[in-house]
């Protein structure tokens, strides 16, 4: 096995370990809180994290994506780096504090003014570990990540559950986020080997924002437009609509954003070192496991919606469902925007990823617009569609550098979505059926794995049986199988 192919496994794995185990722990913890809570509490919620997420952009400001793509970075770096981030945090703090009363008057909801004010505590608390996690992602060391990570959740999760026992309401979920940030940071600098040096290189520092810069100014368009969907929900429509566009977005965030983070973090370190010609290889094998993976629970996930939401939020969720299924729509081509680009990034031309986000953007801008004049639902059908036009536009440019064009691509993802149709057509016609919301949903997901297994293994998927063949590797080298 190839030194790249031992990394990129390695790191998949601890990746998936520490993503998806948190994420899943949060998704169990986050049905018992809905349950406590009301889709009002989390309607307040999406307007108190609103304006914090999108200020975690100017947090980094480009230059994570610096350092992975450095070459040979030396801890002066890191420290400048260090200082930045310490900067940047404590100031974002200052102006949301002084800032919560108009927030407050803009949603014109007068709790959030306190709520804002300590949530944005985490921007100063995670600016203390930024460079940690940068040197960890550097070494594809996610095995002390995942420790560090499940950590943090299970114990931060176990105080928000008492809270919302309790009768805390919404202080349950926004305690619970500093809390958890608090832990990760602290682990952070336990395990981690930063050694911080009192320096600030100058030159260092105008190396790296020369090319962050234009990750910053991506990543603030990119961030600002998701975020603005919830500003407008929260400004034009009911408290109550942003609870369930909040929780459908958490729901469907997990399999789309969470398996794709999982092999980015791997793959972005070994993408950059990689030379060009073993490129396109390389990448189509990602795009290929990686789609069936996202495109099946994408698509499994809006096909048994109402029975899942029945099972695990319960009655007063059930105007989620069309949230939920339109999202997973939209999102379901989140791994191949993120890959595409991704090539694009590594590879240095950081300039071309700041204009292909500002051309998507303008293309998109009036699925806002159609949120305000239309409704909501008329917004997030614009979002499929601009999701579709976004996939064509970044393949065409990533296409151009690995000689992997969009027509290719689609030839090469067509077994992945024709197994993956014929499975979602099925579990939808189970969810016809008359039984209970616990046995449709048991009886979907059972069909719903049986599909996508039989037909990979009986078409000869390349994808599955690439899958199959790590996890055989890995279980015959633990002693597992004969």
């Amino acid at each position: 096995m190839s030194s790249h192919r031992e990394k990129a496994i390695r790191g998949v794995s601890w990746s998936f370990i520490d993503n998806i185990g948190n994420k899943f722990l949060q998704f169990l913890v986050g049905i018992v809180m809905a349950r406590l809570l009301s889709p009002h509490e989390y309607g307040v919620l999406g307007m108190v994290t609103v304006f914090v997420t999108f200020s975690h952009i100017f947090l980094d400001s480009g230059f994570s994506q610096s350092l992975v793509v450095r070459q040979d970075c030396k801890q002066e770096e890191f420290s400048t780096i260090f200082f930045f981030n310490l900067a940047m945090g404590v100031t974002l703090y200052g102006i949301f504090f002084v800032s919560a009363p108009l927030i407050a008057s803009f949603f014109e909801v007068s709790e959030i003014v306190g709520l804002v004010r300590v949530y944005g505590i985490v921007l100063i608390i995670n600016a203390l570990s930024l460079v940690q996690r940068i040197q960890f992602a550097k070494l594809i060391d996610f095995k002390t990540q995942a420790f560090i990570t499940l950590t943090s959740t299970v114990l931060s999760s176990a105080l928000g559950l008492y809270l919302a026992w309790t009768g805390h309401g919404i202080w349950s979920l926004v305690i619970r986020m500093v809390v958890e940030s608090a832990i990760n940071t602290v682990l952070y600098w336990i395990f981690g080997n930063f050694r911080l040096l009192w320096v600030f290189d100058v030159k260092a520092f105008r190396e790296m924002f020369a090319f962050g810069y234009k990750m910053l100014l991506s990543g603030l368009i990119d961030r600002g437009y998701d975020e603005l969907y919830k500003v407008v929900i929260g400004k034009f429509f009911r408290i109550e609509d942003l609870g369930f566009y909040q929780r459908a977005s958490q729901f469907s965030e997990i399999p789309s954003a969470g398996f794709t983070s999982i092999v980015q973090r791997v793959s972005a370190p070994l993408l950059a070192q990689m030379p060009q010609e073993k490129l396109k290889y390389a990448y189509s094998r990602l795009i290929k496991i990686i789609t069936l993976v996202v495109f099946a629970l994408m698509a499994g996930m809006a096909a048994c919606a109402e029975s899942l939401v029945a099972v695990l939020l319960g009655p007063k969720w059930a105007e989620v469902v069309p949230f939920l299924q339109l999202l997973c729509l939209a999102t379901i081509l989140y791994p191949l925007h993120a890959l595409n680009l991704e090539i694009i990034w590594v590879r240095g031309f950081s300039g071309l990823f700041l204009r292909l986000e500002i051309i998507k953007k303008l293309i998109a801008l009036p699925v806002i617009l159609a949120g305000i004049f239309f409704g909501i639902h008329a917004m997030l059908w614009g979002m499929v569609g601009a999701s579709v036009v976004a996939y064509f536009v970044n393949s065409f440019y990533s296409g151009k550098f690995v000689d992997y064009p969009v027509s290719e691509q689609l030839r090469d993802l067509a077994p992945n979505i024709l197994v993956v149709s014929t499975m979602a057509g099925l579990v939808w016609l189970i969810g016809l059926a008359p039984f209970g919301a616990q046995l449709l949903l048991l009886l979907q997901v059972a069909g719903g794995v049986t599909v996508v297994v039989g037909l990979s293994e009986l078409f000869k998927l390349e994808a599955y049986l690439e899958m199959k063949s790590i996890l055989l590797t890995k279980m015959r080298a633990r002693g597992t199988t004969p």
